[in-house]
């Protein structure tokens, strides 16, 4: 079995003192990340903004937090305790000095990532394949890992006010195409009702009225 001599002292401390890894599981996302409407000019639903309620704030500012921990750059030692891991589900017949430059390799092409990236792409190959990987095949994994997460945190900032959307993006492209549907108003009284239940029924009253003076047709 393949082990990393050289590195024993570092990668064993680096086990010791490893903290929880940030991550997300995709249903723990909050909605207004990954939710998806109709937009003119383009074939498929793609993300939109929208405006926030108090509700839902604290679950993007967590989610912004997350995805801004799982962007920064891991530790050397970290980096070899996940591809050490990995390199003892198979053998080889390297010898020591010959695995110091070999994980020297892993160690310098995969700085630029995350622990938790690396974690996940280290624990996604041994759990799929037969083989020890090429660094540029975890590298492969790790590139979509960090788009994914550099869009999601995009879309947090922007749900945040910290950034500016994309033109299709804003929240006016959609109403030009279509009304706000009757269970997404009701969802957004009802979160208004947790914070606000006087202004919440106020607001009731008003829409409920417009409905009876403007009803809309079925072809509507």
């Amino acid at each position: 079995m393949t082990t990393v001599p050289a590195r024993r002292d570092q990668t064993q401390a680096a086990a010791a003192s490893s903290p929880r890894l940030p991550g997300l599981l995709n249903d723990e996302l909050p909605t207004a990340l990954v939710e998806a409407r109709k937009v003119k000019g383009f074939r498929h639903e793609v993300w939109t903004s929208r405006a926030l309620v108090a509700a839902d704030r604290p679950a993007v500012e967590n989610a912004l937090a997350v995805f801004e921990q799982r962007l920064v750059p891991s530790e050397g030692a970290r980096i070899l305790w996940h591809v050490g891991r990995l390199a003892n589900q198979w053998k080889n017949t390297r010898s020591e000095a010959e695995n110091d430059l070999f994980f020297d390799d892993w160690a310098e092409d995969l700085a630029p990532y995350s622990e938790a990236h690396i974690a996940e792409a280290c624990g996604e190959w041994r759990r799929a394949e037969y083989r020890f990987p090429k660094i540029a095949e975890i590298i492969a994994i790790l590139d979509h890992k960090v788009w994914s997460d550099k869009e999601m945190r995009r879309r947090a900032r922007v749900l945040l006010g910290l950034q500016e959307p994309r033109p299709w993006e804003r929240e006016e492209a959609t109403h030009a195409q279509q009304p706000m549907s009757d269970g997404r108003r009701e969802e957004i009284l009802r979160d208004l009702a947790k914070t606000d239940p006087v202004l919440a029924a106020s607001a009731r009253k008003i829409l409920e009225a417009n409905k009876t003076d403007h009803p809309r047709s079925d072809r509507d």
